[in-house]
């Protein structure tokens, strides 16, 4: 397989049920079995993993900067772990000093700890 479809499947597979809802300044994450509620004062920071091309903001001939994966990281110690698919307007939400971009040459999702 491509590697656009084995991260499409992979984005797919971690991201199941998952949803976030933004409203008001309020963030509500759920996924399967909980509910976290939080506004940009909790989150102690953001992580985005980009392909090296989204990365550098170069021409992508792959096509495979629209796979990236955001992990937002709260003050009370949750891992928020969200796929581009769902979410992928992190620096629409989130303020730069908040953000730190990291390179992946394929940023599959994992099944880390939330």
């Amino acid at each position: 397989a491509t590697p656009a479809i084995m991260l499409f499947l992979n984005h797919i597979k971690y991201n199941k049920g998952k949803r976030l809802n933004v409203r008001n300044g309020n963030f509500i994450y759920n996924n399967l079995s909980e509910t976290i509620e939080f506004t940009l004062k909790d989150i102690k920071k953001v992580e985005v993993y980009l392909t090296p091309p989204s990365y550098d903001k170069r021409v992508d001939f792959l096509y495979l900067g629209s796979f990236f994966y955001t992990s937002i990281y709260t003050l009370k110690g949750d891992r928020i772990e969200l796929s581009s698919l769902i979410f992928n307007a992190y620096d629409e939400f989130f303020p730069e000093d908040l953000i730190e971009r990291k390179k992946k040459l394929f940023p599959f999702m994992s099944n880390g700890p939330e």
